[in-house]
């Protein structure tokens, strides 16, 4: 079976979903949550990674870190959509992500960015390296 059949078994989450869950799972471990989320409608496929992205930055932040706060913030620009899972502590173990500088203070930062497709294949995403 090749990854995308095996990928393609899963459930395709909603983003809208995976949002209100990651409220209600970080105030119950007493964590902050401020969500910034787009208005616009995306593609089922668009909308499933961005919601994984979310849910798996949300389990990092509640198992791996030692937060007080978390920001879930979603953008939309120039035709792309990315999604944030930002905190204000501890390093997530199992993320590759990387440090992040808001307002002077030190924050992790989880992220995807995805271009916006409407209709036809999903896009081949490719590792950028620096």
């Amino acid at each position: 079976m090749s990854w995308r059949g095996f990928v393609a078994g899963y459930r395709q989450p909603r983003l809208e979903s995976e949002l209100q869950g990651a409220r209600q799972l970080l105030e119950a471990a007493g964590i902050d949550v401020r969500l910034k989320p787009i208005i616009e409608t995306l593609p089922p496929e668009t909308s499933a990674v961005l919601a994984w992205t979310v849910c798996e930055g949300v389990a990092n932040v509640i198992w791996h870190s030692r937060v007080q706060h978390c920001l879930i913030r979603l953008t939309q620009k120039n035709g792309r959509v990315w999604a944030e899972v930002i905190n204000d502590g501890g390093r997530q173990e199992r993320m590759e992500a990387g440090p992040l500088t808001l307002s002077g203070k030190e924050h992790f930062r989880v992220r995807v960015e995805l271009p916006i497709q409407r209709g036809g294949e999903a896009p081949v995403l490719q590792e950028e390296r620096s």
